[in-house]
């Protein structure tokens, strides 16, 4: 999925993740990689004016301020190859704002400030501009391994770091963040006010004066306590979301697991870990398709003994048990405990049709109700790709050899797709396949040798000899589909 289209998911149903008083900031940490395939896709990105080389970092001045693709691709796999242990040393990230609220400047100042954060300004790294979405972003890819020692470059707790990093770099440049929880939200407690505040990065203190809220060591306000008991005291339920929260976790809960699985800080060489917090297949799904995040409480390293239930959509907090308890939720037994890896992998597909949901459904054994249409759309070059990818590949190999490339072929409501399980990409057959093989597949009994259907790496040579047989590719590379889901 373009980060164009998961951006777009991201401000519609995660908006709350980073919240800047109107201004909204995405630090989003993108898929690793063997091939460094960052390096075209944001070459095409440039190549067609949907995108601008904005800065060139730490590269050798043999390389130049506008390299291509190729140097760009060697100098990284160079750097990397010291540490063969890190099998897909990329490091990829994409920096995103609401609409036009940073221009392409103020986004490659905010990015590289935000790489040194991360620990990457002495990397090679490249940041380009997109303008290609209704939300100006950058991205940056770089190497993981240090150019300076050869070690992998610090990732722990990345994702966090990303949020962390990304609201003191806005602070530092005096673009003011603030989250205003007390104004925003309704509550029943002043722990759960407090319970915001800390989910959102901040430090609280209390004080003779009041509740007094600490970003980045510096006061951002103090709530007096008496207007925190009147906003408590003028709390009204509300049923019918109620309602609608306990039959959400009724269906669900007999879908995803429940069981909480403790997430873990460690001190360097992952010693001493310690629980910071408890998450769930069905609290990670909650929190995904309705805003609706589940927070456990424990004590050490002790299991969750309760949890508060934070629905970001209508800003209201509650005490998890009055939804459902914990206890209760143990009586589910789900008929899958991988409902939820296998749900993130579809929607990765570009998924713009019932007859898309319905084949994904079937092939991936996932209720239809569950799949929801993407964003993410084939273009002519795609389209015009594939099409001299299977040229290619059968002129030396058969129509029921496509498992050796990760393709299968479906077909629903008698019309013939060909799915790329690897790029999460769907195609209709009659799109890329020369007429001979169409005939072929229109044969009523055609099926796919299941003993085909192998991982790109198998017994005759795997990939590399099927490169081999197009007239050659680095083979250190990716074959020359072109991995597009993965922005």
């Amino acid at each position: 999925m373009g980060f164009e289209q998961r951006n777009q998911k991201t401000h519609q149903d995660n908006s709350w993740l980073i919240s800047l008083n109107s201004i909204i900031m995405i630090a989003k940490i993108l898929d690793s990689s063997a091939s460094f395939h960052a390096v075209d896709y944001n070459h095409k990105k440039t190549s067609n004016g949907r995108g601008e080389l904005m800065a060139v970092r730490n590269f050798p001045d043999y390389i130049g301020k506008n390299p291509s693709p190729k140097e760009v691709k060697k100098y990284l796999k160079f750097v990397s190859s010291v540490n063969s242990s890190i099998k897909k040393p990329q490091f990829h990230a994409a920096i995103s704002c609401k609409g036009r609220e940073f221009d392409k400047d103020q986004l490659t100042e905010i990015a590289e400030q935000w790489m040194k954060k991360m620990g990457y300004s002495k990397q090679p790294y490249i940041i380009v501009y997109h303008n290609d979405t209704d939300n100006n972003h950058v991205h940056v890819y770089s190497t993981r391994i240090s150019s300076e020692n050869g070690l992998k470059i610090k990732d722990n707790f990345e994702k966090l770091n990303a949020k962390k990093n990304i609201n003191e770099v806005m602070s530092e440049l005096g673009y003011g963040q603030k989250h205003d929880f007390f104004e925003e939200y309704s509550f029943q407690t002043k722990a759960q006010l407090k319970l915001l505040y800390e989910q959102g990065g901040y430090l609280l203190r209390e004080t003779a004066n009041g509740l007094t809220i600490y970003k980045d060591l510096n006061i951002q306000e103090v709530i007096p306590f008496a207007k925190i008991e009147g906003k408590i005291k003028a709390y009204t339920e509300d049923i019918n979301r109620k309602k609608q929260l306990k039959a959400w976790f009724y269906k669900y809960g007999q879908l995803f697991s429940s069981e909480p699985r403790a997430v873990y800080r460690y001190e360097a060489g992952k010693r001493n870990p310690t629980i910071v917090t408890y998450q769930s297949d069905l609290s990670e799904f909650l929190k995904d398709r309705f805003g609706v995040e589940m927070v456990y409480h424990h004590s050490g390293n002790k299991p969750p003994y309760g949890y508060t239930l934070i629905d970001h959509n209508e800003k209201n907090v509650l005490k998890g048990s009055a939804i459902m308890s914990l206890k209760k939720m143990k009586e589910f037994k789900p008929e899958s405990d991988d409902l939820w890896s296998r749900l993130q992998d579809v929607q990765k597909f570009n998924i713009n049709s019932k007859a898309h949901r319905k084949l994904l459904s079937e092939q991936y054994k996932i209720p239809i109700g569950l799949i929801r249409m993407t964003s993410k759309k084939l273009d002519d070059g795609d389209i015009k790709f594939y099409k001299g990818y299977m040229k290619g590949f059968l002129k030396e190999h058969s129509l029921d050899q496509l498992g050796l490339l990760s393709l299968d072929i479906q077909k629903i409501d008698g019309k013939q797709y060909i799915v790329d399980t690897l790029q999460k990409t769907i195609l209709e057959a009659d799109q890329i396949l020369p007429p001979a093989y169409l005939k072929e597949l229109q044969q009523e009994n055609y099926s796919q040798k299941e003993e085909q259907a192998v991982t790109p790496l198998n017994a005759i040579g795997g990939m590399a000899s099927i490169m081999e047989s197009f007239g050659g590719e680095d083979q250190n590379d990716q074959p020359r589909r072109r991995k597009r889901n993965q922005y």
